[in-house]
């Protein structure tokens, strides 16, 4: 496997898994009205136009880093939400 095809697979994994993390939350009542606008974010990060495998590798690893931005602006709102 070449490091664009690891990387590639880096990507599809953590969209995954933020996915199932997200619908976790939201399944069990723990996902706060100001998170919602980074779920449509998520959704627009899974939906990019030009389709991960014609991506370069640079610009794959821009993905993940923006993923990476995602994830952590959650767990803070999170974080920062009353139980």
């Amino acid at each position: 496997m070449s490091s664009k095809d690891t990387t590639l697979q880096e990507l599809k994994d953590k969209l995954d898994h933020i996915d199932a993390w997200l619908n976790d939350l939201y399944e069990n009542e723990k996902l706060p009205d100001d998170v919602w606008p980074l779920w449509n974010e998520f959704t627009m990060l899974q939906g990019k136009h030009i389709p991960p495998e014609l991506c370069t590798e640079i610009k794959l690893w821009e993905r993940i880093d923006e993923l990476d931005n995602l994830v952590d602006e959650i767990n803070e709102k999170l974080a920062n939400t009353p139980q």
